[in-house]
């Protein structure tokens, strides 16, 4: 939640022109915890209908090791099926680390 707002403003864009937001859970109650943080952060309302569109961790399976590789894909795949232009991918790294990124669909 908090490597979010970081990468937004490092990219120069706003929550809401995300097109896909993939955020990887270890549990469910994760996906509210970290929308109510980045609500209260950006002071915009996330859209639940770009939060993780394919399903989550929960549903595909949290590899060790490979679970950034998963979401990033997952992303990128999404903004190309559907013609986004901006995703962010997020992941927690163990010991209260994360990491977030946003990347942006040139073939748009």
């Amino acid at each position: 939640a908090y490597a979010v707002p970081m990468a937004l403003k490092r990219a120069g864009i706003k929550m809401s022109q995300l097109d896909v937001i993939e955020c990887n859970e270890a549990f469910a109650v994760q996906n509210l915890a970290v929308a109510a943080e980045l609500e209260k952060q950006t002071g915009e309302k996330v859209n639940w209908e770009k939060w993780n569109p394919n399903g989550g961790a929960i549903s595909y399976g949290h590899p060790n090791g490979a679970s950034g590789a998963r979401i990033g894909i997952f992303t990128m795949r999404e903004l190309m099926d559907k013609g986004g232009k901006y995703g962010c991918f997020s992941s927690c790294c163990g010991g209260g680390l994360g990491v977030a990124t946003v990347i942006e669909n040139l073939q748009v």
